[in-house]
């Protein structure tokens, strides 16, 4: 399953504010969100990879693994009070995606 990039300011909204210089006490809520969203919604796969402090601002970067369904994710985001995020793919699933195109693309003209 895809992975998603989440952009999360640290200092708001008012719950992420205690970690703003505590990156890893951060590590651990978004963990606990997603363990909770894993355990709540059936998301039985998702998990944090990682996160990413960036250098000059206070912002994160949270990577989280099989986060699918898009209403959980929308949830998610939401309560981390999200900026944006982008879904990315492994080299494997790109390569899977290519063959996807190439078959919809050299299907036959009665199935248009």
């Amino acid at each position: 399953m895809p992975q998603t990039w989440i952009k999360v300011p640290t200092g708001t909204p008012p719950w992420l504010e205690p970690f703003r210089d505590d990156p890893v006490g951060l590590k651990r809520f978004v963990e606990g969100v997603v363990g909770y969203v894993r355990e709540a919604y059936g998301e039985r796969d998702a998990q944090v990879v990682d996160v990413y402090i960036e250098v000059d601002e206070p912002i994160a970067y949270v990577l989280v693994r099989d986060l699918d369904d898009p209403i959980t994710l929308k949830a998610v985001c939401r309560y981390l009070g999200a900026e944006g995020f982008t879904k990315l793919l492994r080299v494997e699933q790109a390569a899977e995606a290519v063959q996807r195109y190439d078959a919809i693309r050299n299907r036959p003209q009665d199935q248009l």
